[in-house]
């Protein structure tokens, strides 16, 4: 297979979902995904991603030391560029925050701060969702779906 024909089998999540639900999903399908709002993200896969026009989804968390170690974690402006240059921005929590039975009163907290963040840098509300340390807990959809999340995904190595 060429690069081209992977480009067109490479999608964004939000704006395939309706899609993908409607239409037979295509033989060789890949969805990029990245974690964390590593700066690396940005500075390496990002032009990589604009050279192929390849789509990705960005799950942004505040978690970890993102509001003080910018050397390691995207700023909001360069997250709010990758929504200009086309690809989504996911949510991931603010405190990268296991969704856990204990702590499901908080997600209306965890993805609104993300929200509040994507709001003001011009960025709509994530539709998107990344499960913390991979961790999917049933009982946290019907509180995701309630904060406009369509689609959640787990990863893992």
């Amino acid at each position: 297979m060429n690069r081209h024909s992977l480009a067109s089998a490479v999608v964004i999540l939000a704006s395939s979902l309706t899609a993908l639900a409607l239409e037979p999903l295509p033989d060789k399908l890949v969805v990029l995904t990245f974690d964390d709002a590593s700066k690396s993200h940005f500075t390496v896969a990002r032009p990589v991603l604009l050279k192929y026009k390849f789509g990705a989804t960005f799950f942004i968390t505040e978690g970890f030391d993102f509001k003080d170690n910018k050397k390691d974690y995207m700023t909001w402006e360069e997250i709010a560029q990758l929504h200009k240059d086309g690809f989504e921005v996911g949510n991931h929590t603010r405190d990268h925050l296991s969704l856990t039975k204990e702590n499901l009163p908080k997600i209306a907290e965890q993805i609104q701060a993300i929200n509040a963040h994507c709001k003001e840098h011009g960025i709509p509300p994530t539709t998107t969702f990344a499960w913390p340390g991979n961790a999917l807990s049933m009982e946290a959809l019907a509180p995701l779906r309630k904060e406009g999340i369509l689609f959640a995904r787990r990863g893992g190595a």
